[in-house]
């Protein structure tokens, strides 16, 4: 069954994470993607383990749904086949940052020229237009630039980078719903755009969804950061067979808990503790633990088995 954007041809400039896993997205859509490599190939292609030259697990996890074919812009001829393509194309995607592309002489407006429904998305480290606009970027660099480190030390003691790269990621699935948005623009009004996704523009509009918080107003109405999740107790707690999750919803007054690791907790309430959350509670239960039953979070704690659940009746947020 064909893809929803079967029949959408884009042209695959980009190298590396952000760009190739966005197009790759798309490729998965049903379009159909052209990888355009320099004679030495995208430098993921020798990333990671291999069982074959030049295919790494990291150009793999990239670059699926994807044909590919080697040009060398830099030479005359190589620009002339990309224009070629571009003639019959729906969307050319590249990482260059703005002087080198307007040095190759890839710029928007030299594509737009041969094909005014040409959408065409440039993806930087940084705002073109902005004062670091010339600068390259990469995921560490990101993460620090938009906060997301720092909001490590909060909970780790110092700041450190996420295991995983967010900030390319992150951005990718900006440039799939900016891709989205401009082949939609297009079916109504006939005519491409020059899109632009920045990576630490991207980063620091996700980061400050939640933590930017009080500083959302003037004058300030509380410092930035959202407290439940600076919270350093935010974390899975240990159990006899792997780490569990625990979370309290006090909008409908009840608490619940799923196993982290996605098996049955086999943690279980000490005998004579009346919690409400107890299956094992006793008939009669003691001073202590009808204390529990009644108390807080933080009494729960000191009668049942670590980790305490609350109970399951709570006072109003």
């Amino acid at each position: 069954m064909a893809g929803p954007l079967a029949g959408v041809r884009i042209l695959d400039c980009t190298t590396v994470v952000l760009g190739p896993w966005a197009a790759q997205q798309l490729g998965d859509l049903g379009a159909d993607v052209i990888k355009i490599e320099p004679p030495e190939g995208d430098t993921t292609r020798q990333l990671g383990p291999a069982r074959h030259p030049g295919m790494a697990a990291f150009y793999l996890g990239c670059n699926r749904s994807k044909r590919s074919i080697v040009l060398d812009l830099k030479q005359e001829s190589g620009r002339a086949a990309l224009f070629k393509l571009a003639e019959t194309a729906d969307v050319l995607m590249h990482n260059y940052r703005p002087d080198p592309a307007k040095r190759l002489g890839v710029e928007y407006e030299a594509f737009e020229k041969i094909n005014p429904r040409l959408v065409y998305l440039a993806t930087y480290g940084y705002r073109s237009a902005g004062p670091m606009g010339a600068k390259a970027a990469y995921d560490d660099i990101i993460q620090a630039g938009s906060g997301l480190a720092s909001l490590q030390a909060v909970v780790a003691g110092q700041p450190r980078f996420l295991p995983t790269i967010v900030a390319d990621k992150t951005s990718s699935n900006g440039v799939v719903s900016a891709v989205l948005a401009a082949l939609f623009a297009r079916e109504r009004t006939g005519l491409g755009q020059a899109v632009e996704v920045p990576m630490f523009e991207t980063l620091v509009s996700f980061v400050m969804v939640e933590h930017l918080y009080g500083e959302s107003f003037r004058p300030a109405l509380e410092t930035a950061g959202y407290k439940r999740v600076l919270n350093k107790e935010r974390r899975p707690y240990p159990s006899k067979d792997g780490y569990l999750t625990r979370w309290r919803i006090c909008s409908s007054t009840r608490s619940s808990r799923r196993p982290a690791s996605g098996r049955k907790s086999s943690i279980r309430p000490r005998d004579g503790c009346a919690c409400p959350t107890s299956r094992r509670a006793s008939a009669r239960p003691s001073p202590r633990s009808r204390a529990c039953s009644r108390g807080s979070a933080s009494t729960v704690s000191k009668c049942c088995a670590r980790p305490a659940l609350p109970p399951a009746k709570s006072t109003p947020c």
